[in-house]
């Protein structure tokens, strides 16, 4: 049997992944997972057993090495004849876009409608900008993200992991030094700094949550 090996992250579908993922959930097993990973990402629906065994195993490490690959971030990308862009302006990305990605980031289920929002057609290019499609919700390409590269999107969470890595490590040295002048303030008002008070409290459970968000 004649098989096609994907050798990096951008030759697996979020499909793919999505369904490897539910096939090896809470299994111990290692010759099930391995026929699990030779199956679905190799695409064989029936007829695994006829494989000639040393060509199994060497699919089992190459897609194992590709599932482990470092994820680059890619700010376009081609699919079947489309090209998509990443948000070019997270500075004036909407409300119903971040809530959308807050969601949909928390379940492998709908990392498709995750790309969906970080990625739509490009409209117009020129050089290294472009425009993307104004966001209508994620049912609109929900469908064909299915189908995107899981390097593609790997890439893009990496991206902002960083991006929300460095907003923290910037604004936790900004709240400890906050709260220091506001207890330092509320010492010096006493009894009647009831509202200063509060509002260091308010200063210390932001920076508590902030330290879980970091971890």
């Amino acid at each position: 049997m004649e098989i096609t090996i994907p050798e990096n992250l951008n030759e697996i579908t979020i499909q793919q992944y999505n369904d490897y993922q539910k096939a090896v959930k809470g299994k111990t097993n290692q010759d099930y997972i391995d026929r699990k990973t030779v199956e679905i990402f190799c695409n064989i629906n029936q007829g695994i057993r006829d494989i000639d065994f040393s060509k199994f195993d060497e699919a089992v490490n190459i897609i194992t090495k590709a599932l482990n690959e470092e994820a680059k971030f890619q700010p376009t990308f081609t699919m079947n004849g489309t090209t998509y862009g990443f948000i070019p302006d997270l500075e004036a990305i909407s409300l119903g876009e971040k809530i959308d990605l807050d969601d949909y980031f928390k379940d492998e289920d709908t990392f498709n409608r995750a790309m969906a929002v970080m990625y739509r057609p490009i409209t117009f290019k020129k050089n290294s900008l472009y425009q993307i499609e104004k966001y209508e919700g994620s049912e609109k390409y929900a469908s064909e993200m299915l189908q995107a590269p899981l390097g593609v999107f790997q890439g893009a969470m990496v991206f902002f992991y960083h991006l929300t890595n460095d907003l923290l490590k910037a604004t936790l040295p900004y709240l400890e030094d906050q709260i220091q002048k506001t207890l330092q303030h509320e010492d010096n008002l006493g009894a009647s700094g009831d509202g200063i008070r509060q509002s260091s409290q308010l200063l210390m459970e932001t920076l508590r949550d902030l330290t879980k968000l970091q971890s």
